[in-house]
């Protein structure tokens, strides 16, 4: 579902992804991200980041250079 794949569908290797309490985003504080991982070569996490229930997050994905950034908002 969070995989990070181009506009074609083919998955992004190697890019950076940062979990952001969505206030804390929106705000533009980028300081303190909740957690960071990068994508394996099917674009899917290469880590988990654990969350607490309850919150809104933003996902942002960038693979410097080339694609992104690029965000989703979840709710755990």
């Amino acid at each position: 579902n969070l995989r990070y794949v181009t506009p074609g569908g083919d998955p992004i290797e190697n890019a950076q992804i940062r979990l952001y309490y969505k206030s804390d985003y929106d705000a533009g504080d980028f300081s303190t991200p909740v957690g960071v991982t990068t994508t394996d070569a099917d674009g899917r996490w290469v880590n988990p980041i654990h969350v607490y229930p309850g919150f809104t997050y933003t996902v942002q994905f960038f693979a410097p250079a080339e694609y992104g950034p690029d965000t989703s908002t979840i709710i755990a």
